[in-house]
């Protein structure tokens, strides 16, 4: 069970979060046929969230290895995005997702 990334720019190289810091991303989340289902992009509204605590999906771990302004396109097998429940009326159970992510900040 393992994250396929693709990096589209890389990063600085240097600045890499750690667990507990604030971090400021954008992200579009797709099913594998490209179909978007999420997006900070289209709501023109970063997102922010306190990495390693439990405040996204497992899949969002991938930014432990990204550095500032990295920008990769992943893709998630279920059980690491959003199990067997899904998201309800938004992502079915059991279902494989990709997300388009970019680190923005790192706080």
């Amino acid at each position: 069970m393992n994250i396929e990334k693709k990096i589209l720019r890389p990063g600085d190289g240097q600045h890499f979060p750690l667990r507990g810091q604030t971090i400021t991303i954008h992200y579009t989340g797709a099913f594998t046929n490209k179909t978007v289902f999420d997006s900070s992009r289209h709501r023109n509204q970063v997102y922010r969230f306190r990495l390693g605590l439990d405040q996204t999906i497992k899949a969002f771990d991938i930014f432990y290895q990204m550095s500032l302004r990295e920008h990769v396109v992943i893709k998630v097998p279920w059980q690491l995005a959003y199990g067997e429940l899904g998201l309800p009326n938004v992502v079915p159970p059991k279902t494989d997702v990709m997300f388009d992510l970019e680190l923005l900040k790192i706080d």
